[in-house]
Parts: C-alpha cells; structure tokens; sequence
C-alpha cells in the first residue's frame, strides 16, 4: 500500500494525480474525498483498494443517499500506519481495508440516518453511532453481520 510521505507525494505521475482528484467512485462519492484523513493527509490507495470504495459507495452509500439525503465524507481509507494514529481506533478496523467509513449526514440526525440505513435491506457489516459521525463498514466476503453499536456519550 503506498503512504503519504512528502517524498512519495513527489514521486506521483502527475496524471494519476489528476485521475484521483477527479475519478468518481459513484454518482455522489469522489475517490479524492475517500482518501483524505485529517490525522495522516492524503491516503494513496492500491487499485485493489479503490475497487473496494467504489463497491461500499455504490453499495451502500449511495442507495442510503437516496434515503436519507446528502452525506459528508470524513473518512474513508486509511493506511495502517494513519489508522493506528487515530486515537480509539481498532486493530481491526475495515478502513486500511477500504471497507470502511466514517459520514455525516447533512439533512438528518446521526441516529435517524443510522435507523434507515439498519431498517434497510443494503448489505452493510456494521454501523457505529459517535456523537459527531456515523461509521459503516462492509464485510470483505461472507454474510453481513448487520451490527449496530451506539458508542455515543
């Protein structure tokens, strides 16, 4: 997996700089905004990992768009090595794995967009209730457990 080092942030063809800035996953969902973090920067994805966000956007985020209006992106993937700077983060967190996560919901609650998303028939492993996000990760094969956890206050 590459990281975002100074030094490899120099290395980058310019035109797969300018595919990643403009490559949407989906109809609503842009690679660039999957591959921000606020802890480690810009997280370079392999393409077996874009080929996982673009399955979790067009999947699950977008149908559960159309649900419950427009969703912010505040965070999608992470390397291993940003996901274990994030304080309470997993070690078994499906961010590093491009199946995870983390929206805003802009026009509804944390908990009503996270109630029709788990009401919902779309195949999502696990939501998590924060106080200021909504976590959803996908599971890499098998059947969704369909978890909820409510970590909120």
């Amino acid at each position: 997996m590459w990281t975002s080092t100074p030094a490899l942030l120099a290395t980058i063809p310019i035109g797969w700089a300018l595919y990643v800035r403009t490559a949407r996953l989906s109809q609503h969902f842009t690679l660039w905004e999957m591959i921000q973090s606020d802890v480690g920067g810009v997280q370079w994805p392999s393409p077996i990992i874009v080929g996982r966000l673009r399955r979790l956007t067009e999947t699950v985020l977008e149908p559960w768009r159309r649900l419950v209006g427009p969703l912010r992106v505040t965070s999608g993937y992470r390397t291993w090595r940003t996901n274990t700077r994030i304080p309470g983060s997993s070690s078994t967190s499906v961010h590093p794995l491009g199946l995870g996560v983390d929206v805003v919901p802009l026009t509804k609650s944390i908990p009503e967009a996270a109630k029709v998303l788990e009401e919902s028939t779309l195949p999502y492993d696990q939501i998590i209730l924060y106080s200021g996000h909504i976590h959803v990760g996908l599971k890499s094969w098998g059947t969704p457990r369909r978890q909820v956890i409510d970590k909120r206050g």
